[in-house]
C-alpha cells in the first residue's frame, strides 16, 4: 500500500497536535483583572465533550496528513471548524461559576491556532476546487450566517467579549457609528479628490511622478505619527479660522481621523484611476 503526504497536510497535522496536546484552550480568570488561568481541552469541557473535540481534531489532522479526496477534506475542515466554534461557548458555560457575574472566560492560544490550521485546510481544498466567484462569494455568506447564528443563539454569551459587549453595548454602537461614518466619508472624500486627480496623473505624465512619490510617502507614516503630525495645524485653524472649531475640527478628535484615512486611502485611488 503507497502512503503519500501531503504536504501542506503535514504542518496542518503537526501544529493541530500541538494546539490541541500542549496549548491552552481556554483562560479562566476569577474576573476581569486577575492574570488568567489556562486550561487544556480536557479541563476545558466536561469530559465526554472533551474527548470528543479531541477525536474530531485527530480525525481531521489525519485526513489532512495524508493525501485524500478532497470531499472528505472539505468535510474534515467543516466539521472541525464547526465543532471548536460551538464547543469554545461550551467552554464558557462549563468553567463559569452558576451565578457568577465576575468571571471571565476567553479562547487561548490553543484554540486560535486550531482555528487557523483547519481554516488553512478548508482554503486550501476551495483554492483545489477551482471555485467560481459566485461559489466563492456563496461561501463567505455561509460562514457569516453561520457566525451570525452562533452570536443569535446565544452560544458565546459567557465568553468573555460578549459579556463586555453586553455591558457596554450603548457605547460600542455609538462608537462603531462613528467609525463607520468616519471611514465611508473618508473614503468617499479621496474617490472625489482622487479620480480627477487620477486622470490628471495619467494625462500630465510630468506631475504623474511626483504625485505618487508623495502619496507613497504619507503610507510611509505610521498612522499614529501622522496623527501627531496634525495635532498643530487643525488645532491652529481651530484656533484663527472663525466658524471652525464649531465645525469639530481641532488638534484632537474626529478632524485628524478623518484628514488621515482621507490622505491614506488618496494612493490606491489615484494609482489605480
Amino acid at each position: 500500500m503507497n502512503i503519500r503526504f501531503d504536504k501542506l497536510g503535514v504542518v496542518i497535522a503537526a501544529i493541530s497536535a500541538y494546539a490541541a496536546f500542549a496549548a491552552p484552550f481556554a483562560t479562566f480568570r476569577a474576573n476581569r483583572i486577575v492574570p488568567g488561568q489556562a486550561r487544556s481541552i480536557l479541563d476545558a469541557l466536561p469530559a465526554t465533550t472533551g474527548t470528543l473535540l479531541l477525536a474530531i481534531i485527530v480525525a481531521a489532522a489525519l485526513i489532512a496528513l495524508f493525501k485524500t479526496p478532497l470531499v472528505l477534506r472539505l468535510a474534515a475542515s467543516v466539521m472541525a471548524l464547526a465543532a471548536l466554534a460551538l464547543l469554545i461557548g461550551v467552554a464558557g458555560t462549563f468553567l463559569t461559576p452558576a451565578g457568577n457575574t465576575f468571571a471571565r472566560v476567553s479562547p487561548a492560544s490553543g484554540f486560535w491556532i486550531l482555528i487557523f490550521a483547519f481554516t488553512l485546510l478548508l482554503a486550501d481544498v476551495l483554492t483545489r476546487l477551482n471555485l467560481s466567484p459566485l461559489a466563492r462569494v456563496g461561501v463567505l455568506v455561509v460562514a457569516a450566517l453561520a457566525i451570525g447564528l452562533l452570536l443569535i443563539s446565544g452560544s458565546w454569551d459567557n465568553l468573555s467579549i460578549l459579556k463586555e459587549y453586553f455591558n457596554r453595548a450603548d457605547s460600542f454602537w455609538a462608537e462603531g457609528s462613528k467609525h463607520v461614518t468616519l471611514a465611508l466619508g473618508s473614503l468617499l472624500a479621496a474617490v472625489v479628490v482622487g479620480l480627477p486627480l487620477g486622470i490628471l496623473c495619467h494625462r500630465v505624465e510630468s506631475l504623474r511622478a511626483g504625485v505618487l512619490n508623495a502619496l507613497n510617502i504619507i503610507q510611509t507614516i505610521p498612522s499614529i505619527a501622522l496623527f501627531g503630525l496634525l495635532i498643530a495645524p487643525l488645532g491652529w485653524v481651530a484656533t484663527h479660522v472663525p466658524g471652525a472649531a464649531a465645525l469639530g475640527i481641532r488638534g484632537i478628535g474626529t478632524a485628524p481621523a478623518f484628514v488621515a484615512l482621507f490622505l491614506y486611502s488618496l494612493l490606491p485611488v489615484v494609482a489605480n484611476t
